[in-house]
């Protein structure tokens, strides 16, 4: 006979590193708060993990807008024109480290 332990909850498979992490969607929102105009939302999807992230695209958010945006591809030096839907299906690696929300 085996005993199983039902009510222990499954670890989840995403590993603590650098992993490749996909854009699974994408959208144009208007910036709250402190950080004024327009950014990207994205969501980011590894194994059965998924975050959401966002890019300002102007204003005092695009001091961390920018990077974002250039690790997705986007070039450093030239002006462009996007789609956020262009951004669906690209991989970016990005550093993982889990933490356990405790539910109360």
């Amino acid at each position: 006979m085996v005993r199983i332990e039902m009510s222990k909850e499954p670890e989840s498979r995403v590993n603590t590193g650098i992993n490749l992490w996909e854009v699974r969607e994408c959208k144009l929102e208007r910036a709250q708060s402190g950080a004024r105009g327009q950014m990207l939302v994205f969501k980011f999807k590894f194994g059965d993990a998924e975050f959401t992230d966002r890019a300002n695209l102007d204003g005092n958010g695009w001091y961390y807008g920018r990077p974002k945006l250039i690790a997705l591809g986007l070039s450093a030096t030239e002006d462009v024109d996007i789609d956020p839907l262009d951004f669906i299906g690209k991989h970016v690696w990005l550093a993982t480290k889990l933490d356990k929300k405790l539910s109360t």
